[in-house]
């Protein structure tokens, strides 16, 4: 009886088998593999990877790409801070003493803060205003004549008064992405505009310096004056200087 062809056969059946195993095993490995990968790439959502230890986070996730949430810089008050003021109303016979209000420069009201809430009220039911601690006075247009709304300080109080008049504009983000220059949010820019107020009449005070030579043409000595200082429009202080003189010279323009 012959054995060895039969072990011999064995032996190749169980190499066979081993062989077939190890293939199966291999083939076992990458299936899950490709599972796994398939898996990962499926939990990318939004583009951001939620696999923890993902090797592909720098391509797939747009941390970078996040838009910039553009803010509102300023304030639309006059002075944020609540202060102590007499209102004069309308009704001469009425006046609020002592009230704590603020300036609210783009709707043109007075907030008024009570112990429970907060109150507005508009420039047309206002006369003038006192803030006791700053003593700067306010008018409204009821008393310059003017067709539109809106609060004007007394800076000089004579027959020639110059009156400044505070008001808002929104200064939109200008951000260019490529020179890396601009504002990337939006801004409250505070403004002023002076005038002049005689004989109830209020004339604007032009902030170019030629126009603004030109309101005054007429008079000889407020050219002269012209000639001996730094004409600045835009200044308080030169303004001021300006008016005290026309009133001290009595002079008319």
């Amino acid at each position: 009886m012959k054995t060895e062809p039969i072990l011999e056969e064995c032996y190749q059946l169980s190499k066979s088998t081993l062989l077939i195993y190890r293939v199966f095993l291999i083939l076992t490995f990458f299936i899950s593999a490709l599972s796994l990968s398939a898996q990962e790439k499926v939990i990318v959502v939004g583009g951001t990877s939620a696999a923890p230890f993902s090797r592909g986070v720098s391509k797939t996730s747009k941390i970078n790409e996040i838009a910039y949430q553009k803010q509102l810089l300023g304030s639309f008050y006059l002075d944020d801070d609540w202060a102590g003021t007499d209102i004069y109303l309308i009704n001469d016979s009425l006046v609020l003493c002592d009230i704590n209000t603020r300036i609210d420069l783009r709707n043109n009201v007075l907030e008024i803060k009570t112990k429970k809430d907060t109150l507005v009220l508009p420039t047309y039911r206002i006369k003038s205003l006192f803030f006791k601690e700053t003593a700067m006075v306010f008018v409204t247009e009821n008393i310059v004549k003017s067709p539109t709304s809106g609060f004007y300080q007394i800076i000089v109080d004579d027959k020639y008064s110059l009156l400044c008049q505070p008001k808002v504009k929104v200064e939109r983000a200008d951000f260019n992405i490529i020179t890396n220059s601009g504002s990337r949010d939006d801004k409250i820019i505070q403004q002023e505009f002076f005038y002049l107020f005689v004989d109830e009449n209020l004339i604007k005070l032009e902030k170019s310096k030629a126009k603004f030579k030109k309101q005054f043409r007429k008079n000889k000595k407020i050219e002269q004056f012209f000639s001996q200082k730094k004409v600045k429009p835009k200044n308080k202080a030169f303004l001021i200087e300006l008016v005290k003189f026309i009133n001290e010279e009595k002079l008319n323009i």
